[in-house]
């Protein structure tokens, strides 16, 4: 082989190091970007445990206390019905009382 011929071939090698070294950085950054990504979803998976904790802990206790509060809201109100309904019953025995009495004076 002629020394040009040589020479060539050691220049082409030398540029294939050079990418190869350029390539090696290039995946070393893809490598630290893809733990820190790992990194972040595993906080985001910490968080999203603590939330799910806190739901089932404090939202659901308090969806309990309304719907609680909201049946003890609907019993009153079923009482105050009844008594109103009897308050009418009276209120009518006493109008047609009344009006007897006036007849009668």
């Amino acid at each position: 082989m002629s020394e040009v011929l040589l020479k060539e071939i050691l220049n082409e090698l030398k540029g294939v190091k050079t990418e190869l070294v350029s390539l090696n950085r290039r995946v070393g950054k893809l490598e630290e970007g893809q733990a820190r990504l790992e990194e972040a979803q595993s906080r985001l998976e910490g968080n999203q445990q603590k939330l799910e904790v806190k739901i089932e802990n404090e939202v659901i206790d308090k969806i309990r206390a309304l719907f609680d509060d909201r049946e003890m809201q609907n019993h009153r109100l079923d009482r105050i019905e009844v008594k109103l309904e009897n308050v009418i019953v009276d209120l009518g025995y006493l109008v047609t009382k009344v009006a007897r009495m006036e007849r009668m004076a």
